[in-house]
C-alpha cells in the first residue's frame, strides 16, 4: 500500500505511473526483488517469508545481453544458465555444443 501511495503522490505532483511501483515492486511469491541496475540486470532473492515451499535457488539474475554471440558465449561457459532470445540460425551451434541445448515450444 505505501509503494501505491507514493505513486499516487507522485502522480499528482506531475510524475509518471508507476514509477515507485516499478522501482520497488511488492509481492508474495517465492523470490523478491532484491536490485536492478538499469540496463544490466535484474536480482531476485528467495522470499524467507514464503508461505510455501521455499524457492531454489536462493537468487536469479535477470542480464540484458543484447549481442547473441555474448548470450550464447555465456551460455556456453556456464555464466549464464538459459538465454532468450535465440536466433534460428544459432540453433544448430547451440545444440552441437557440450553442455548445451535449445528447447523449443510452440
Amino acid at each position: 500500500k505505501e509503494v501505491i501511495d507514493s505513486d499516487y503522490e507522485g502522480m499528482e505532483s506531475g510524475g509518471n505511473p508507476l514509477t515507485e511501483v516499478n522501482a520497488n515492486p511488492v509481492g508474495t511469491g517465492f523470490f523478491k526483488f532484491e536490485e536492478i541496475v538499469e540496463g544490466d540486470h535484474i536480482t531476485l532473492s528467495r522470499n524467507e517469508d514464503y508461505w510455501g515451499e521455499p524457492a531454489n535457488p536462493s537468487s536469479v539474475t535477470f542480464k540484458a545481453v543484447p549481442e547473441d554471440g555474448t548470450r550464447i558465449a555465456e551460455l556456453s561457459t556456464g555464466d549464464a544458465d538459459l538465454i532468450y532470445p535465440v536466433n534460428p540460425s544459432d540453433v544448430a551451434q547451440i545444440d552441437g555444443a557440450d553442455g548445451t541445448r535449445v528447447e523449443q515450444h510452440e
